[in-house]
């Protein structure tokens, strides 16, 4: 490296990997000039020959390599920047925008790429030495500042959690705050209750660098905020100090910069209050490492619990984050529900690249194609799968009828190999259950059975149950009476039909059809016509108060088929056959 080089990245560049946010800078004069601060005499006298002539307006640019983050003077030809990038990195485009990521912290080891990692961070007491970066060295006045700047110790903090807990609320990252002992910064690793694996400090490093913060890459993460600057902005919820500690904290669990500098992402070079946080890019990035808000929940043993299923409800910063993620999630849907199951791919086309590198055009909406699988508690008998549309389009399970349990196991992958991640939602909808029901009980109250069984009464397919006439206690009962049981799964019931189809020796045989009342204990005749002496069906619908006729807590239901001659009868005897009787509910 040429001696200049050295010294310019001396000047320019955080040490030990680290990273460097820059507001705008002065429009209105060289900004070389905000460069005298902090670049020595030699270095300025380089960069003020390749920068001769040129006009030189907007933010300054923030460029990183591997282990540094070069800092450029806005309009400073390419080719210059990227001969400096080389001098540092070797090259002038990175592999891709992530660093790497947390492998151990003060809770231990972190597993693999899309693990779920938990990171504590903690502001560190005033009064501690801040090593120099390349930027300068000072004590840790953070605390002091910005309680001066906000009137109290309280306000500041909160936005520095809400800026945490937003990682936190997008990823498989649990920041968690605790207590910092003071140790030396920049190499102390994170112990529990003693000090965290981030550690936020700041002194002051003025204003004329346009530096806003500096971060280090895992597994060192601590922020140095630069403490000249007025932090208690508090347009958008002081999105000024918000924004720059999420973005920082980007590079403090493992991501760099991204190309291009349009105002899109947060891992931009570039600060921007146009939006608040992390955006669908960041996310990925994130995501990519650390997995989604669900993880770890790669196997139905360690699936996560959803609860009981609304209408309309939706699982958002979900991601299938390789071609090897599961998705394992249980739901119970109320009883008397179907539910329709959607996962929603996220994303767009967009351009992105490395900071310094090339750019093309990502599709993020379809690098997996989505593919749900439902299945029983034990995560091996399959309900319903649904692998029906390309990438980039939603996977629709429609209408999904629960077992009797009501308890649904869920499993999201995706059905191709590409090493990626895709951002999804996870979406229930809930409609009424339309459910028949066959006899699980029979009793021939009246007569004597001559053919057939339970089975006989399922379906519709001439194989009847057969009873024949039987003894009476007085003239006016029924001779034949056949009582079916059945049961639902729950008494909200909306609309309920019963289907007697059969069939009588003689139309002088009078067929009545009954329901039991459960709210008055008694049966209430429902039908009652002339027998037909070939197969006929009866369908009756009960759509008002149907849910008398379905026992709360057993949820038990019963019917009563009855057959009485209201005319002579040629011969001592007669039978009736039935071929299927049937309940058929529709749910409220």
């Amino acid at each position: 490296m040429h001696s200049w080089f050295r010294q310019a990245a001396r000047a320019c560049v955080v040490l030990i990997s680290g990273a460097i946010a820059y507001p705008a800078i002065s429009q209105h004069r060289n900004p070389y000039d905000d460069l005298r601060n902090w670049v020595d005499s030699a270095v300025r006298e380089k960069l003020a020959q390749v920068g001769r002539n040129v006009s030189l307006e907007g933010p300054a640019e923030c460029r990183m390599s591997p282990t540094m983050a070069v800092m450029f003077a806005p309009g400073t030809p390419k080719e210059v920047k990227d001969r400096v990038m080389r001098n540092v990195s070797g090259d002038v485009s990175l592999y891709y925008q992530l660093n790497a990521r947390w492998s151990s912290t003060a809770n231990g080891g972190t597993g693999a790429q899309g693990n779920p990692v938990t990171l504590t961070w903690s502001i560190v007491p005033d009064g501690v030495f801040i090593p120099n970066g390349g930027l300068g060295s000072g004590s840790n006045v953070l605390n002091a500042r910005l309680t001066a700047q906000f009137g109290s110790g309280t306000l500041w903090k909160d936005k520095l959690r809400e800026s945490f807990n937003r990682w936190d609320q997008v990823s498989g990252l649990t920041l968690v705050e605790t207590v910092d002992d003071g140790a030396a910064l920049h190499g102390s690793a994170g112990v529990l209750n003693v000090r965290g694996d981030v550690r936020l400090s700041g002194f002051d490093m003025g204003t004329g660098s346009g530096v806003l913060a500096y971060n280090y890459f895992p597994n060192n993460g601590d922020m140095v905020i630069n403490t000249s600057w007025g932090w208690n902005n508090a347009t958008n919820n002081h999105r000024f100090l918000r924004n720059t500690v999420m973005h920082e904290h980007g590079h403090g669990f493992g991501m760099n910069h991204v190309d291009p500098t349009n105002g899109t992402k947060l891992m931009e070079a570039f600060l921007n209050t146009n939006f608040d946080g992390p955006q669908d890019d960041d996310i990925q990035g994130c995501q990519r490492h650390y997995g989604d808000v669900q993880e770890n929940n790669d196997t139905n043993a360690t699936r996560r619990d959803l609860g009981t299923v609304t209408n309309g409800q939706t699982i958002e910063f979900l991601s299938i984050d390789d071609d090897a993620d599961d998705d394992w999630s249980r739901i119970f849907v109320p009883p008397g529900k179907v539910v329709t199951i959607t996962a929603q791919p996220i994303g767009s086309t967009y351009l992105q690249g490395p900071q310094g590198g090339g750019t093309a055009n990502r599709n993020s909406l379809a690098i997996h194609n989505l593919r749900i699988r439902a299945y029983r508690t034990d995560g091996v008998t399959l309900l319903a799968t649904s692998d029906a549309t390309a990438a980039g389009v939603s996977e629709v399970m429609a209408n999904l009828v629960p077992p009797l349990d009501n308890l649904v196991h869920l499993n999201v992958d995706c059905s191709d190999a590409a090493n990626d991640i895709q951002r999804y939602r996870l979406i229930l909808n809930l409609a009424a259950l339309t459910e028949a029901y066959v006899p699980g009980a029979f009793q021939v109250f009246r007569g004597v059975l001559v053919g057939g069984d339970i089975a006989s009464l399922a379906n519709s397919d001439d194989n009847s149950m057969v009873i024949q006439k039987g003894l009476t206690l007085n003239p006016a009962e029924a001779p034949i009476q056949l009582i079916v049981e059945s049961t639902a799964r729950t008494n909200t019931v909306s609309v309920l039909k019963f289907k007697l189809e059969a069939r009588a020796s003689f139309t002088v045989l009078q067929q009545t059809i009954e329901l039991y009342n459960f709210n008055t204990n008694m049966y209430e005749t429902v039908d009652q016509r002339a027998a037909t002496t070939t197969d006929s069906v009866v369908e009756v619908v009960i759509n008002s108060s149907a849910d008398r006729f379905v026992q709360a807590g057993s949820n038990l239901m019963r019917a009563k088929v009855s057959y009485k001659p209201v005319g002579p009868i040629p011969g001592a005897t007669f039978q009736a056959a039935f071929d299927q009787t049937l309940w058929t509910l529709t749910y409220q």
